[in-house]
């Protein structure tokens, strides 16, 4: 249906926190830790490369950031925090000058990189390769964005150490498909994992649509339920 014209809205002054160098910032994804704002995702104003994926962290008054990355450009796209910790996902350009999926975990209590993940398909083409969410019970990191420039991919890691325990690549057509968000419940010893995006796998109603798709994931296996 249409949407309802809205006849209550009300005028508010809002706080706008601005922070960056003297190239370009961008602000991908936000998570909340405690009292504390956590934000992610990349700049070529500091850092080791041209762009560098970037955590930053907001109590109060005060900000400060961080640079994660290597010698050529990184990209964060998404962040999920549970206890003490955040899980950033994003893309990292190679030595071989193709793209990586990077999963990285920072320690928020005393500002420093746990570990990281690389999971790449060997294709060399710009930023096939990309995890553009994430979310985690601490126990899990469940990862989700495009692999091989074509397919949607789950990947579930161990939340200590970030080892892998699945990687899937999701066929869900013969188009492409773009996973832009996960989140999932845990019910009966099964996480039911809910992945959304955009496909354009036939049939369509033009062009690219929105597409949902269920997986369980018992601890062991997958299973595809319904997309």
């Amino acid at each position: 249906g249409a949407f309802k014209e809205q006849t209550n809205v009300h005028a508010f002054t809002f706080e706008q926190i601005t922070f960056g160098g003297s190239n370009a910032e961008e602000a991908r994804a936000v998570a909340i830790w405690s009292t504390s704002k956590v934000i992610v995702g990349y700049t070529n104003s500091f850092g080791e490369g041209g762009y560098d994926a970037f955590i930053a962290v907001k109590e109060d008054t005060t900000l400060n950031m961080w640079t994660i990355g290597t010698s050529n450009n990184d990209f964060a796209y998404a962040v999920a925090v549970y206890d003490n910790f955040a899980y950033i996902v994003g893309t990292t350009q190679n030595p071989f000058n193709y793209y990586d999926i990077f999963i990285a975990k920072w320690d928020l209590s005393d500002s420093t990189l746990v570990a990281t993940k690389f999971i790449a398909s060997g294709i060399n083409a710009p930023q096939v390769d990309i995890a553009y969410a994430v979310a985690t019970d601490g126990n899990y990191v469940f990862v989700t964005g495009r692999f091989a420039d074509s397919y949607a991919f789950l990947a579930i890691l161990n939340a200590i150490n970030l080892n892998i325990i699945n990687f899937a690549t999701l066929n869900l057509g013969s188009g492409n498909e773009i996973p832009y968000t996960i989140d999932f419940k845990l019910s009966d010893g099964v996480y039911r994992i809910i992945i959304g995006g955009t496909t354009n796998t036939a049939p369509t109603f033009g062009g690219y649509d929105a597409f949902i798709t269920r997986i369980d994931f018992n601890g062991t296996t997958l299973t595809h339920i319904w997309s």
